[in-house]
């Protein structure tokens, strides 16, 4: 019968399997020879090269292991372990005449799950510890747990230290920094295969000029294999002002991707070696380069980047993948979680959920977690006042808040719930602000949290804080009610669409279609919303046909988008709406609220003309200038004004006798502008679906 010691019997009950052990005094390499979760180990120990450095003397790593956890207090699944102990750690003593050890000093354990995970699952009446999560480190979610009386006490910062650490050698591993690696040895391996240093500099000058000069300092060596290996340097450059401080890590051999390490504000990648002490092509390049920009949708890493201090990234970013279903044609980015703060978690989530007025409407989401270690639930009084957010750019520069006229719902005062070691996510967009014509996006949260995002070819971040005050009393019934100011960290805006996959976009466009004219009104809606995500020419079938139905909002929609394309069919679309009037309008209480909704048709359609690069879209936009509708004249009238022809000018003159005394009193206007200066008059192409802005722009200071 196989007999199980106490240390045993301890480890089952706490949820730990140890399944390989590695202790060590420090972090150095690990042999080869480790089986599993050799390259997870491998990380796991560069980001204990940095965070040993703010380590108290008396503390100490014992142990960096491969585990299998079996829940209850920690989690369940594939591990790396780390174990740090005070110097006083584990003393021998006699307890009823038989030797056994004591913690004595404090112990701090932290788990990198490896893959897919459970989360501890003590019952909520277990008086056990339990392990909390810590943070998200290069897609590991990271556990920790602390033993004994002194690991507060003695090392009070621990955990601000580990996350200091984590942030420093974060690597978010969809920002391509391998692919740039790959790129760059790719360009000059034929030169080095050649041993050609001239042509190796050359080459790495092109490259860097391509790249923006992201490259701060490389080195290139060549090995040429033999019974004493000889190497040779190609090349030794730096870019920078100053050389940057390169590390020397050692690190386990796990194959030919590169290694990846973020210090002092650069990203450096080195060559890895294979087993034996061999290079993949026999090249060893080390290089320090600026941090790249992340893709739409991030990997989570420590939460402790401050919203008052956004990393400033260049614009080199991962395409996402093509859609293969119409769900995959939202583009979706994630933001890093926030610190904790009085046990809860916060973090943005952004979705560019549809295209409206030729400009990408960004929805966001909050999402909340709980992470107390206490069983009873919290609740959160949320005033929509509590949030501001701000919008910068690539250089960090804030994008000033737009005034814009606002109408539209929206919400109060969110009266939330989050039960123990739960999370909550939930929209927080509003519709009521103006769409401006032609942007990169829109994303519109409240009346004083509306950002317009220019199309000036920069990436655009978003963050936020919620500032809730302590309440007296701090709880609702056995709820406790949260409070604090909880900063969310800036989350990367989507504001290039999902390509569409060839193979699949006929099965796409044939799904949306049959929801589109199905008998679902939800579902018609949100497949229009969909369908407006895709500026390919296979769309125009299905919004000709939504022209030839008798639903205004499907007919306006697909006017709103038929404009963008230059096809003959696309005009033939805006053509059906120049003719609408209010019989070919269903479901209106009377004639003449169809009357009305036939005139908002073909105010749609003299935009849309006024939009087409169709060649014949200008001679059709003149027909519109006896149109019955005031507002349908008062558009050609500002879409003439901009030109100066012969065209526009008989034009002014005709509508100075219109019936309508607004028209009659602008085309007046117009007319003594083109007398007073030789330059044409410039009317603003303003809001032209939605309300009217104020066109003043004022500085979002919430965080000076």
């Amino acid at each position: 019968m196989k007999v199980f010691s106490a240390a045993m019997i301890m480890a089952v009950l706490s949820g730990v399997i140890i399944a390989q052990s590695q202790p060590t005094s420090r972090p150095t390499s690990m042999p080869a020879t480790q089986p599993y979760g050799a390259e997870a180990t491998s990380e796991v120990r560069e980001f204990l090269d940095v965070f040993c450095r703010s380590m108290p003397r008396t503390w100490k790593v014992t142990k960096v292991e491969y585990v299998a956890l079996l829940g209850g207090s920690w989690p369940k699944g594939q591990t790396v372990m780390v174990t740090l102990e005070h110097e006083t750690g584990l003393i021998a003593v006699v307890r009823n005449g038989s030797p056994t050890r004591e913690l004595r000093g404090g112990r701090i354990r932290m788990a990198f799950m490896i893959g897919s995970y459970d989360p501890p699952n003590l019952p909520m009446t277990s008086q056990l510890q339990k392990a909390l999560e810590l943070a998200t480190w290069r897609n590991y979610a990271v556990f920790s747990m602390e033993e004994g009386p002194e690991s507060v006490k003695e090392w009070p910062d621990w955990k601000k230290d580990a996350l200091a650490a984590m942030k420093s050698t974060a690597v978010d591993e969809k920002i391509p920094y391998r692919e740039f690696y790959a790129r760059y040895k790719g360009t000059i391996l034929p030169a080095v295969r050649a041993g050609d240093a001239d042509e190796v500099a050359k080459l790495t000058e092109k490259f860097n000029e391509s790249v923006g000069g992201k490259i701060l300092y490389v080195s290139v060596q060549k090995l040429t294999p033999g019974e004493q290996d000889n190497w040779e340097l190609l090349l030794n450059k730096c870019f920078a002002d100053k050389m940057p401080n390169l590390p020397k890590i050692k690190y386990v051999d796990i194959g030919p991707k590169p290694h990846i390490t973020f210090l002092d504000g650069f990203i450096f990648i080195e060559t890895a070696h294979l087993s034996g002490g061999n290079y993949e092509d026999d090249i060893y390049i080390t290089m320090a380069v600026k941090p790249l920009a992340a893709t739409t949708q991030p990997a989570s890493m420590p939460a402790t980047q401050s919203a008052t201090n956004p990393t400033t990234v260049p614009a080199i970013t991962k395409s996402p993948s093509p859609a293969t279903q119409p769900s995959d044609l939202v583009a979706v980015s994630y933001g890093e979680w926030s610190a904790p703060v009085n046990d809860l978690q916060g973090r943005l989530i952004l979705k560019r959920t549809r295209i409206f007025n030729r400009t990408p409407i960004i929805t966001a989401y909050l999402e909340l977690k709980n992470v107390s270690n206490v069983a009873n639930a919290m609740k959160l009084w949320l005033p929509q006042e509590k949030m501001k957010f701000r919008a910068v750019d690539d250089n960090g520069k804030v994008l000033p808040e737009m005034m814009l006229m606002y109408s539209g719902p929206v919400w109060d005062t969110l009266d939330l719930t989050l039960p123990y070691d739960s999370t909550l996510t939930f929209n927080i967009s509003s519709s009521g602000a103006g769409v401006q014509a032609n942007q990169a996006a829109l994303i519109d949260i409240s009346s004083s949290n509306t950002f317009t995002i220019p199309r000036d070819g920069q990436n655009y971040f978003l963050s936020g804080v919620i500032d809730i005050a302590k309440a007296n009393p701090d709880r609702d019934g056995s709820a406790r009610l949260w409070h604090g100011r909880l900063e969310l960290p800036q989350t990367a805006i989507p504001l290039n669409g999902v390509p569409l996959d060839p193979d699949k976009a006929a099965t796409i466009i044939q799904a949306l279609s049959a929801d589109i004219f199905g008998k679902n009104y939800s579902a018609t809606e949100k497949a229009l919303r969909l369908l407006s995500l895709i500026d390919d020419p296979c769309v125009i079938p299905v919004y000709l046909k939504a022209m030839d139905t008798n639903i205004s909002d499907m007919k306006m929609a697909a006017l709103d988008h038929l404009s963008q394309f230059k096809d003959d069919q696309a005009l033939e679309g805006i053509k059906k709406g120049m003719t609408t009037q209010g019989d070919d309008i269903a479901n209106c209480s009377t004639p003449g609220v169809a009357a009305q909704s036939a005139d908002s048709i073909r105010y749609s359609a003299a935009i849309a003309l006024s939009r087409s690069p169709h060649p014949n879209a200008k001679k059709l936009r003149l027909s519109f200038q006896n149109d019955p509708s005031s507002a349908v004249r008062s558009r050609v009238l500002q879409t003439f004004a901009k030109e100066n022809t012969d065209e526009s000018r008989e034009l002014l003159e005709k509508m100075t006798h219109d019936p309508n005394d607004s028209i009659r009193d602008e085309a007046l206007r117009y007319q003594n502008i083109r007398k007073a200066t030789t330059q044409p008059a410039t009317a603003t192409d303003e809001m032209e679906q939605t309300n009217q802005p104020a066109n003043k722009a004022k500085p979002n200071n919430l965080y000076q």
